[in-house]
């Protein structure tokens, strides 16, 4: 009776079993995977409304590239950062998941293969099954930092490989596309006939600022390439539903694409009007709160690597941007069962690595965003429960 694109396990996991138990009587949980802005206590003002309020939201006359004001103001931000787009090559959408939808209903045949980083975040597990594409992984390795390892990625090439995909910063390794590993992935595209996907919806998160390896894909021109963005973390409004595709590469492809995908746009017109035309105005006015965020970020990541030190059985991973942050614990036990006792004995909960296909064992992810005091009480109560069981 149902397509086989959705037919998921859809049993519920012990964690979640576990969770949910305490979550029922009401305990009073350290949430330490909090990846919702809106949940964590930040200081978002009534001025985010007040754009929304306008007349013209009154008016319904879509655009399937989306409102070209809400675009040019897209390109008034690169431009800050120093790359120059034309905003006929930008295409609205309601955020990073329909983007993809967009790309691979464009590029890819039911049983065609995308190439995507390994540990990486699951959605694209999801989104490949529903679009009838095959997920092969590509390791990211870490020796101090991490690196896309190539020959991984070579090794998963095949006939059927249409799209590569880089997350940039990865989700949840926290690591940028450095220059020399750029020039590269652009190479393997060349060779294989390829089309990148670079989401970099993390993108203006540094927490290291070595700008000088860190390199965008939006204005690459020598290979056919995506861009995904949106304001769900640029400007922590998740909640308006607003993202946007950069579609760049030679001059042929990029008409061509451009006419295909606006046809797919104008299919849907999923992007809200009122969200577009406020656009404009929360790039000025979601400074405050984009700024604060990621003092906080670097605030919490600040403290772990005060609290990891020598006396403690543990490794923090070094992490250059995004939202995360990975702790590798004794090898005593696995991810999942810290996860449990963390719970259990702690009433912490942090995500256990195989939700990201880590191939470390006992390595642990836990949200930066999280506010300061509760993240920093999580923490103590980890490393006490950690440091019991290393006895």
């Amino acid at each position: 009776m149902f397509s086989k694109r959705t037919s998921w396990d859809l049993k519920v996991n012990r964690i979640t079993e576990l969770l949910n138990q305490y979550l029922s009587n009401a305990e009073n949980i350290i949430n330490l995977t909090e990846s919702n802005p809106t949940l964590v206590d930040l200081n978002y003002s009534e001025k985010i409304l007040k754009p929304l309020n306008n007349l013209q939201n009154l008016i319904y006359s879509p655009d399937p590239k989306g409102l070209i004001g809400t675009r040019e103001s897209i390109c008034r931000y690169y431009e800050q950062k120093g790359i120059d787009l034309n905003p006929e090559d930008l295409v609205l959408t309601s955020g990073s998941s329909e983007a993809y939808n967009y790309i691979f209903r464009l590029i890819t045949e039911p049983g065609d293969e995308i190439l995507v980083p390994a540990p990486s975040y699951p959605l694209l597990s999801h989104l490949s099954q529903i679009n009838d594409i095959v997920l092969k992984s590509y390791r990211l390795i870490y020796d101090g930092e991490w690196h896309i390892d190539f020959d991984s990625m070579k090794k998963s090439l095949s006939p059927k490989t249409k799209i590569l995909i880089c997350i940039n910063p990865n989700n949840p390794t926290g690591s940028y596309v450095k220059r020399f590993e750029y020039e590269k992935v652009i190479k393997m595209a060349i060779a294989n006939n390829l089309i990148i996907v670079s989401d970099e919806v993390f993108w203006d998160y540094k927490i290291l600022e070595d700008t000088a390896s860190i390199i965008s894909f939006s204005n690459c021109q020598e290979v056919p390439n995506f861009t995904i963005n949106g304001i769900s973390k640029l400007l922590v409004l998740p909640q308006m539903k607003l993202g946007w595709i950069i579609i760049n590469g030679p001059a042929d492809f990029k008409k061509e694409a451009l006419n295909r995908i606006e046809i797919i746009s104008d299919t849907f017109l999923s992007v809200n009007i009122p969200s577009q035309n406020a656009l404009s105005d929360w790039f000025y006015t979601m400074n405050d709160i984009h700024y604060d965020l990621k003092r906080r970020i670097k605030e919490n990541y600040n403290f772990l690597v005060q609290k990891i030190n020598s006396d403690i059985p543990v490794q923090l991973f070094n992490i250059e941007g995004g939202w995360n942050a990975i702790l590798r614990l004794p090898n005593i036990y696995k991810d999942e069962q810290w996860v449990e006792m963390f719970l259990n004995d702690c009433g912490v909960y942090v995500h256990p690595g195989y939700f990201y296909d880590f191939e470390y064992d006992s390595c642990i992810v836990l949200s930066l965003i999280v506010s300061p005091h509760k993240f920093q009480k999580g923490i103590e109560k980890l490393i006490d429960r950690i440091l019991i069981s290393s006895i």
